[in-house]
């Protein structure tokens, strides 16, 4: 059905074709609802009609309430996975990272233990090269003095350590009160403490093996003469050993000189103190004897 126009000539009013289709319009409506009032059977078929619908929205109405539940139930599922999920990522991270800190520490642990072996084996060889050396050295020979075992006397000194290891006396001088920083050259107040030690050790013990031992921490040594620990703290007994013969004529048979670098150390390299307490030079007596030496005295 289509409207006829606004008809400008009229005035505001509707032609008489449109009023007479408007008429008609109200009738036809008017009989349709009288027709469905007066007949029972449509009455009932839309009555059952509309209870089927009611029944089935109703349905839908439940399953779309328990579909909502169970989204609902699937959303807090999946957030909970989610922040398990984020937790198991974290933890996994954390096991890496120690993961790599554990190897990190098993490869520090594995490198220091290859250079303390090393350093070991090397100071058995010297030690073998030493005992063989001072047997062959100008006919003298070791002998085992078991009346000197217990009871070689503690030299009492000044400004270094002196210790009993076992049945070796060991004299301990600092490397940093001898030489000049990371060198073997004497510094101004070296000599006077290797005079005092080199005093007492001639005196006290003429015929005993006195081994002469330079130590150091276990910094690294980068560069220039005496560049790795074991040339360095030999250049350092080197030096000690030069003293004692040269100004106190002890004899050189009785002498022998080892450098240990860092395989010895009697305090943890972890502290400076530590460091500082490893940096040394040590003299050590030994209770065996060197049969056919002459010590000269001045």
């Amino acid at each position: 059905m289509s409207c006829d126009k606004y008809d400008p000539t009229s005035r505001g009013r509707w032609s008489t074709r449109s009023a007479n289709r408007i008429v008609c319009a109200v009738v036809l409506m008017s009989a349709g609802l009288l027709g469905c009032s007066q007949n029972p059977n449509l009455t009932n078929q839309q009555a059952t009609w509309q209870q089927q619908q009611q029944q089935q929205v109703q349905q839908y109405t439940a399953q779309l309430r328990e579909a909502q539940r169970r989204a609902n139930n699937l959303d807090v599922n999946n957030r909970d996975l989610h922040s398990q999920l984020a937790q198991s990522q974290q933890q996994l991270q954390r096991i890496a990272q120690e993961n790599t800190l554990l190897k990190q520490r098993l490869n520090e642990t594995a490198t220091q233990l290859a250079q303390t072996l090393s350093a070991k084996q090397q100071s058995e060889k010297r030690v073998e090269v030493l005992e063989a050396s001072v047997r062959q050295r100008g006919g003298a020979s070791i002998s085992a003095n078991n009346s000197l075992r217990t009871s070689l006397p503690l030299p009492e000194l000044q400004g270094v350590h002196v210790r009993r290891d076992g049945e070796v006396i060991r004299i301990a001088m600092p490397s940093d009160n001898l030489f000049l920083p990371g060198s073997a050259v004497l510094n101004g107040t070296g000599r006077p403490i290797i005079d005092q030690v080199a005093t007492a050790v001639a005196r006290m013990y003429p015929n005993q093996i006195i081994v002469i031992e330079g130590h150091t921490d276990n910094s690294p040594i980068l560069g220039g003469p005496g560049s790795s620990n074991g040339q360095r703290s030999l250049a350092q007994a080197m030096s000690v050993d030069q003293e004692c013969t040269s100004r106190h004529r002890m004899n050189e048979r009785q002498l022998r000189v080892l450098g240990n670098g860092m395989a010895s150390p009697i305090a943890s390299n972890a502290t400076t103190a530590g460091k500082a307490q490893n940096r040394r030079v040590e003299v050590a007596i030994y209770p065996e004897t060197v049969s056919g030496v002459s010590v000269a005295r001045q």
